[in-house]
C-alpha cells in the first residue's frame, strides 16, 4: 500500500471516529442541557434537586423522561411534549400546560391543583390520587368513561357534560366541583366527597353511592334509578335517597 493510499485511510478513519464521538456527546450532553424553550429531554432524567418552577419549557420534548417528585410550580410546559413521562409526585400546581401532549402518562400523586390543561391531551394518562384542584381542563382530550379516577382531587373543576360512565371516583374529592349534566351511569362513588357539588341534571343510574358526603347538595334533578345510597341501600328501598330526590 502507498503512503498516500495509508494517509487517506487514516484521515478516513478519523474523521469517522469524530462523527461518532460528536454524536454520542450530543446525545449525552441533551439530558445536560439547561432549561428553556423547545429543550429536548426525551427519555432523560433531571437532577431532582433542580427546582424548575417558573421556568420556560414551552415546546419541549420530556417523552418518556423520568420527572417524578420534580417541581414544576407555575413552569410553561405549553405544547410540550410529555407522552409516557413519569410525573408521578410532581408539582405542577398553576403550571401551563395548555395543549400540552400528557398521552400515556403517569399522573399519580400529581400536583396539578390551578394548572391550566386547557387543550392538553390525557389519553391514557393515569389521573389517581393526582390532585386536579381547580385546574382548567377545558377542551381536554381524555377519555372519562371507566377512568380509575380513585382518591383524585377534583374540586373547583368543571366536569359539566362529562361522560363519567362506569368510572372509578371512589374516595375522590369533588367539592364544588361542577358536575351539572354529567353522566356518571354505574360509576363507583364509595367515600367521595360531593359537598357543594353542582349535580343538576346529573345521571347517577345504578351509581354506587355509599357513604358518600353530599352536603349542599341538590339532587331533585338526578336520576337515582338504581343507584346505592349513602345508607348501603338501593335508592327505590331508601326512604332517605327517595326524600332527597323529590
Amino acid at each position: 500500500m502507498t503512503p498516500t493510499a495509508i494517509f487517506g485511510r487514516t484521515a478516513f478513519l478519523a474523521a469517522a471516529l469524530t462523527l461518532v464521538f460528536a454524536a454520542t456527546s450530543d446525545a449525552r450532553a441533551a439530558c445536560s442541557d439547561m432549561p428553556g424553550p423547545g429543550v429536548d429531554w426525551s427519555g432523560c432524567e433531571p437532577d431532582k434537586r433542580k427546582w424548575l418552577s417558573d421556568w420556560n419549557l414551552t415546546g419541549a420534548n420530556l417523552s418518556d423522561a423520568n420527572l417524578e417528585d420534580l417541581y414544576l410550580h407555575r413552569a410553561n410546559l405549553s405544547g410540550a411534549d410529555l407522552t409516557g413521562a413519569d410525573l408521578s409526585y410532581a408539582v405542577l400546581a398553576l403550571a401551563n400546560l395548555t395543549r400540552a401532549n400528557l398521552s400515556n402518562a403517569d399522573l399519580s400523586y400529581a400536583i396539578l391543583a390551578g394548572a391550566d390543561l386547557t387543550g392538553a391531551n390525557l389519553t391514557g394518562a393515569y389521573l389517581s390520587r393526582a390532585d386536579l384542584s381547580g385546574a382548567n381542563l377545558s377542551g381536554v382530550d381524555f377519555d372519562w368513561t371507566g377512568a380509575d379516577l380513585a382518591r383524585a382531587n377534583l374540586s373547583d373543576v368543571d366536569l359539566s357534560g362529562v361522560d363519567l360512565t362506569g368510572s372509578n371516583l371512589a374516595a375522590s374529592q369533588l367539592v364544588n366541583t361542577n358536575l351539572s349534566g354529567a353522566n356518571l351511569t354505574s360509576a363507583n362513588l364509595t367515600s367521595a366527597n360531593l359537598s357543594g357539588a353542582d349535580l343538576s341534571g346529573v345521571d347517577l343510574s345504578g351509581a354506587n353511592l355509599t357513604w358518600v358526603e353530599l352536603i349542599d347538595v341538590d339532587l331533585s334533578s338526578a336520576n337515582l334509578t338504581d343507584a346505592t345510597w349513602i345508607d348501603g341501600n338501593k335508592c327505590s328501598e331508601s326512604e332517605a335517597c327517595m326524600q332527597a330526590n323529590k
